[in-house]
């Protein structure tokens, strides 16, 4: 009577592992849309400060200007890197 039920229920199992999977892939799909979107950003802004600190320091102006980009990265890290930390932490079998 108890291998009965244990054998119906193989279908119930591949179902549900089938069930499984396709929320998985479709969670993962939704993460990497929404984490592309915002590692897309942080490099956006880190190639902004790249490009303004890269100018050549000429007069106290282009100090100011460096001394600025370099004050907007790190008040910014915290952030970076409290997004960043999640995304390396995960490993996603997607």
């Amino acid at each position: 009577m108890i291998g009965d039920s244990i054998e119906n229920a193989a279908p119930l199992k591949l179902s549900l592992s089938v069930e499984v999977k396709a929320w998985r892939t479709l969670i993962c799909r939704h993460m990497n849309i929404r984490y592309k979107a915002v590692l897309s950003e942080i490099d956006a802004f880190m190639e902004a400060m790249l490009a303004q600190l890269a100018r050549p320091i000429k007069d106290l102006e282009d100090v100011r200007l460096a001394m600025v980009a370099l004050e907007s990265v790190r008040y910014r890290q915290l952030d970076i890197d409290s997004t960043l930390g999640p995304i390396e932490a995960r490993r996603w079998h997607c």
